[in-house]
């Protein structure tokens, strides 16, 4: 009995530290892994996103709210890290940014800037109209494994 009940213990644990978060009216979806953001949003040039269009020129931005998961130092810094990935149809890598938040990684930045961080691309060449895209994006915590995966679909109009 015992064991049975560590094991159910052990199972609400794993299921808690894993969330889906979804959209598909936008073509939002994000996986947590030991990150929990309080909120996911989806901008389209600072309007909140309602569909999967995206126009050439706009800028699309993901803001990632309330997460308080990281792994503090001494000093109470964090040490986020970020990519993201624009893919075609055919997975084909069209831009690649491999440490988002690179420039941080020996200082860090203070919890409160943490529980707010974006991801932004700016849709244009080589993008072709009515073609379809995944904006992929990654959020790691630098000083242990936590992570949160995402992506949203885009439709160039």
């Amino acid at each position: 009995m015992k064991t049975y009940l560590k094991l159910s213990f052990l199972s609400i644990f794993l299921i808690s530290c894993n969330t889906e978060i979804s959209n598909e009216q936008i073509g939002l979806y994000v996986k947590t892994d030991g990150l929990r953001p309080e909120q996911v949003n989806a901008y389209i040039n600072q309007a909140l996103k309602r569909d999967k269009a995206i126009g050439l020129g706009e800028e699309l931005t993901i803001e990632i709210l309330g997460i308080d998961d990281f792994k503090a130092d001494k000093k109470g810094s964090v040490f986020p890290g970020g990519e993201n990935t624009l893919v075609d149809y055919d997975n084909n890598v069209i831009y690649y940014v491999e440490d988002f938040f690179k420039k941080y990684e020996l200082s860090g930045v203070s919890v409160k800037d943490a529980k707010s961080l974006k991801f932004n691309i700016k849709a244009g060449k080589p993008m072709i109209k009515d073609s379809t895209y995944r904006f992929l994006f990654k959020l790691w915590d630098k000083k242990s494994d936590k992570e949160l995966k995402g992506n949203i679909e885009l439709v160039l109009n």
